[in-house]
């Protein structure tokens, strides 16, 4: 489980190392980036949420997503279509978290 987790961990440190300066690089309004951005989280959380006993990956993709969408929104407010989706996202993120919570009170290392 520990190999899990440290590849898990490896493998994000790698995306945000790499995705840093990507995310400098365009307008802090810019709609079609942040979308793209998404479309990217949400293609890792499938493969992700698709492994067994994969759940801090999946918490950890889906905070990515969570301030991703916070940091879209500080800029755009008037955007009625994300700020639902992302009160919905903080709803799924703290139910993947209360799991994770269970998960491992159940299965201690």
């Amino acid at each position: 489980m520990n190999s899990v987790f440290l590849r898990s961990f490896v493998l994000s440190c790698a995306f945000l190392f790499l995705a840093a300066p990507c995310a400098l690089a365009w307008e802090i309004s810019d709609k079609a980036a942040y979308l793209e951005k998404m479309a990217i989280l949400k293609s890792m959380l499938a493969q992700a949420a698709s492994k067994p006993d994969n759940i801090r990956e999946v918490c950890l993709i889906m905070s990515i997503g969570n301030d991703v969408n916070y940091r879209y929104l500080l800029y755009n407010e008037n955007d009625t279509e994300e700020q639902e989706r992302g009160d919905l996202m903080v709803d799924q993120l703290s139910t993947c978290l209360a799991g994770l919570y269970l998960f491992y009170n159940k299965h201690p290392q």
